[in-house]
């Protein structure tokens, strides 16, 4: 396990401290592609955005089997990053699993994050891979700009239709055209599973499923929070669902309570808490699609710390 954390002065500097950071912490980096347990990603950037693509292997400097798409972190025309940005970088192993999350511009964040899956018997490699954006969207269109939230006891998370999809399995809804999560798998004789596709054998879901318990966060009597699991489920041909991505280092939370990078305790073990994108605690369920935002309510997650 390792933490990192340090500034960078562009989206190359900030490619760089990831590979470097994944290398020291017993990845391997070839021509270009960083490799583990089977797992193959591959970063690239640009003046205004880092992108994120996962493989089945690779042939050279080539990624093979990736998805249709990629994801990113991105800067906004209109809310444009300035440099130099913080970034934190978590490592795991045993399962793996990378978080990589950018403060700027003082309250907004962003995250790109990769693994591989431990549950059993799923086939494919297991990997996966999630970002604020799918890889198609503009950086500079209006809708593009703003976040879409739902919130509600049977459904809850961000509704990514031509926006920050902000990714880590937090889409709902059924069929929204930019879900910005993936995972491959065998089952049903599918690869890429697309977050958010709502066709058996084809997509799957993740933070809706605990819409219940998270949009009754935090505890009224006690102000409590929970960190609720992030899971990946596969829509199956059967009409049934199986499991196919339960994060060990990274939950789901309500950050009404808490600061943006602020610390928590549960036990032995410590968390450190993130909004989505941006907190506003005076919307705190967000804004749906017919309106947008530049905020997150108080949408949030935890990764495990292990700093000092």
């Amino acid at each position: 396990m390792a933490y990192i954390t340090g500034t960078a002065a562009s989206f190359s500097d900030l490619q760089t401290a990831i590979q470097n950071a994944c290398v020291a912490n017993g990845w391997t980096l070839s021509s270009g592609i960083l490799s583990k347990n089977g797992c193959f990603f591959k970063f690239s950037n640009a003046s205004n955005y880092l992108r994120l693509d996962g493989g089945t292997g690779q042939s050279g400097s080539t990624l093979n089997g990736s998805p249709s798409y990629g994801v990113m972190m991105g800067s906004i025309t209109g809310y444009t990053i300035s440099f130099p940005v913080t970034y934190e970088i978590h490592i795991f192993a045993n399962p793996d699993e990378v978080y990589c999350v950018i403060n700027y511009n003082s309250d907004f964040y962003q995250q790109l994050s990769f693994g591989k899956s431990d549950i059993p018997g799923i086939g494919g490699t297991g990997a996966w891979l999630t970002g604020s954006f799918r890889s198609d969207v503009s950086l500079t269109t209006a809708s593009s700009r703003l976040v879409y939230f739902g919130a509600n006891i049977s459904s809850c998370g961000v509704q990514p239709y031509n926006c920050l999809g902000i990714g880590l399995f937090s889409t709902f809804g059924f069929g929204y055209s930019h879900p910005s999560s993936f995972i491959h798998q065998g089952l049903d004789a599918v690869g890429w599973l697309s977050e958010s596709d709502y066709l058996p054998g084809q997509g799957c879901y993740g933070i809706a499923y605990a819409a219940g318990i998270l949009t009754a966060m935090p505890n009224l009597s006690n102000n409590a929070n929970v960190l609720i699991p992030v899971k990946a489920i596969a829509y199956r041909n059967s009409n049934g669902i199986t499991i196919v991505l339960n994060l060990r280092n990274a939950r789901y939370m309500r950050i009404d309570n808490v600061v943006p990078g602020e610390i928590i305790t549960f036990g032995a073990e410590q968390w450190k808490c993130y909004p989505f994108y941006r907190k506003d605690s005076t919307v705190r369920d967000g804004v749906t699609y017919s309106t947008g935002a530049q905020h997150s309510g108080t949408w949030g997650y935890a990764i495990k710390y292990t700093g000092s």
